[in-house]
C-alpha cells in the first residue's frame, strides 16, 4: 500500500472514529505506540479502545480533519511521515465546538499495516464558539496543549 494511501485511511479512520478501518492500516500487535494530545497508548488494544473508542467515538459526535504539508521519507523497510493537521469536532456531551491544530510524525515499518505512530501537537489548541469554563478546565487537564478562551466579536 502506498504511504499516502495509508495516511488518507488514517485521516478517514479519525473522521469516522472507525476502528475497523484503522485496523486495516495499523499493526494490531502489542508493539505499536501512539502518543496523542490526550495520552499515550501502548499496544493495538489500547489504541483501539482509548483513542478510537473513547477519545474519537465517545467524546465527539462529529469530526473533521484536514492534513496538509505532508512530507514522506523512506529508507528500506522503514519510513516516516511529517504533516500538519486541523481538527474540528463537536463535543458529544453538550455540542460544544472544538478546534485544534497540530503537527504529527508517524514512523512506519514495511508490513501490511502501520507499525507505530508518534504524534506531537503544536503548543496552542484553540477552542472556539461558546465554551463553558468547566469544559475549558476539563479539556486543559487532559490535553497537552494550552487552551485559549474563544475570541470575542
Amino acid at each position: 500500500m502506498e504511504i499516502r494511501t495509508v495516511i488518507e485511511k488514517y485521516q478517514q479512520s479519525i473522521v469516522d472514529a472507525d476502528v475497523d478501518l484503522a485496523s486495516e492500516i495499523w499493526s494490531t500487535k502489542d508493539d505499536v505506540s501512539f502518543i496523542h494530545p490526550r495520552g499515550h497508548e501502548r499496544g493495538w488494544d489500547a489504541v483501539a479502545k482509548n483513542f478510537y473508542g473513547i477519545t474519537m467515538g465517545d467524546t465527539f459526535s462529529e469530526r473533521k480533519m484536514e492534513i496538509f504539508d505532508l512530507s514522506v521519507h523512506e529508507d528500506g523497510d522503514h519510513a516516516w511521515v511529517e504533516f500538519y493537521w486541523r481538527f474540528d469536532a463537536i463535543m458529544r456531551e453538550d455540542r460544544t465546538p472544538l478546534h485544534t491544530e497540530g503537527r504529527e510524525t508517524q514512523v512506519l515499518r514495511r508490513m501490511d499495516r502501520l507499525g507505530a505512530l508518534s504524534m506531537s501537537t503544536t503548543p496552542v489548541c484553540l477552542l472556539r464558539e461558546h465554551v463553558r469554563a468547566s469544559n475549558l478546565r476539563r479539556l486543559a487537564g487532559k490535553s497537552h496543549c494550552l487552551v485559549a478562551a474563544p475570541r470575542r466579536a
